[in-house]
């Protein structure tokens, strides 16, 4: 029974590992994933604002 409850308590901490370790990989690719999401939204708003700088005429820039 001792040999029993030695393994169980293995078991259970083989299952936690596995579940910790499952857990901090979808934490990491989820900040993966935001991080990219954000980089290419910036990205974009970046190239639209200077889209919006070279074809739109401002005032100064009228002669």
């Amino acid at each position: 029974q001792l040999a029993l409850a030695i393994s169980d308590q293995q078991m259970q901490r083989n299952a936690v590992l596995t579940l910790v370790s499952l857990v901090m990989f979808s934490l990491s690719a989820l900040l993966f994933l935001l991080i990219r999401i954000e980089r290419n939204q910036t990205l974009q708003t970046q190239y639209m604002a200077n889209r919006y700088v070279m074809y739109m005429p401002t005032p100064k820039s009228d002669p």
